[in-house]
């Protein structure tokens, strides 16, 4: 009984607190999947992996400019934190990467072999480096 009810708390709060958060970070109406489904129209599906990756490499570039922004600010702060600051920006930038590998690996093995394992592994890519931007600007 009481796992029952732990499991439902969790499934609660992951869906009223983790997941919308999670879309509102991401800054986009819809997922990149969405977007290039929606781009792609009734051409080929073939036609995803293009888009997608060009969304992904989009978003890497814009990452990689928020950054060295970030980096910029907190060095020009000339405070004693800005050391620890940037080391903290450091890891987490490692670890992030770290879990977004994994994350979008899981993504595309839950697909069970399926023919858009690629194209779901691709999205989860540029979403995840979209909510990492959107992060970063808090």
């Amino acid at each position: 009984m009481k796992t029952a009810f732990g499991s439902a708390l969790l499934g609660i709060l992951l869906s009223s607190v983790i997941l919308p958060a999670h879309a509102q970070g991401v800054g986009q109406e819809q997922g990149a999947l969405a977007q290039c489904n929606a781009q792609i129209g009734s051409q080929p599906r073939t036609e995803l992996a293009p888009c997608l990756d060009k969304l992904e490499k989009q978003a890497k570039s814009e990452l990689a400019a928020k950054l060295k922004k970030l980096r910029k600010d907190i060095t020009d702060t000339g405070s004693s934190a800005s050391e620890a600051a940037l080391k903290s920006l450091a890891a987490s930038e490692r670890q992030f990467e770290l879990f977004r590998k994994a994350e979008c690996r899981r993504v595309a093995d839950a697909a069970m072999g399926g023919s858009g394992a690629g194209d779901f592994e691709r999205a989860c890519k540029a979403d995840l480096l979209r909510w990492r931007i959107s992060r970063l600007d808090q």
